[in-house]
């Protein structure tokens, strides 16, 4: 009984398939990377043939570049930093205003600014809506210790304090979101003023 070109192709394929199976089971028991580096050879063995070596050379640079680039994203996703600054940001014959930021913790890159008259709760949400919405959720945020941020409350003076108080709508809005709240024990605001 002779085989027609459809079964020949299909018994071809099969026994090629065992055929890889068993070379790559061997190999993996003696040298794990022995077929990735015997790919990547033959891969540059073909690209100097088809003389496109160089350009092979640069699309690998820019690969790493991106990795690096999408590394360092990742990384602004991790930590940000939110500052309010009371001043006279307008020149002293004008009301005092509080410039509400948000930025990159690492590097210092501003993500959303925002001038309002006085330091609340909704500015602060609104810079974190649209930091959120552009950049993402970050995995913790570091922030200065201000009431609508974290509570004042203590219950009077002879209330006995403790650390742990009742939380802010802030908090739980970032409890609820997954977002880390790192508290400055230092001067609020953080920002340099100008002059």
């Amino acid at each position: 009984m002779a085989l027609t070109v459809a079964a020949k192709e299909h018994w071809k394929e099969r026994i090629q398939k065992r055929i890889d199976r068993r070379v790559e089971t061997l190999v993996a028991k003696q040298d794990p990377t022995l077929l990735q580096r015997v790919s990547e050879a033959a891969r540059e063995e073909a690209y100097k043939s088809l003389g496109i070596d160089v350009q092979q050379q640069e699309l690998d640079e820019i690969d790493t570049k991106r990795e690096t680039l999408d590394s360092r994203e990742r990384c602004l996703k991790a930590e940000q930093c939110a500052a309010v600054s009371p001043h006279h940001w307008f020149g002293d014959d004008l009301p005092e205003t509080c410039l509400l930021l948000s930025s990159d913790d690492a590097t210092g890159k501003p993500f959303r600014a925002k001038f309002i008259p006085a330091e609340n709760r909704d500015g602060c949400f609104e810079v974190c809506y649209h930091v959120f919405r552009k950049h993402g959720l970050p995995a913790s945020f570091y922030l200065d210790m201000g009431s609508q941020l974290k509570t004042t409350r203590h219950g009077g003076q002879h209330v006995s304090q403790r650390l742990e108080q009742q939380e802010t709508q802030f908090q739980r809005a970032m409890r609820e979101l997954r977002v880390g709240i790192i508290f400055a024990h230092s001067q609020p605001g953080g920002l340099s003023r100008p002059g």
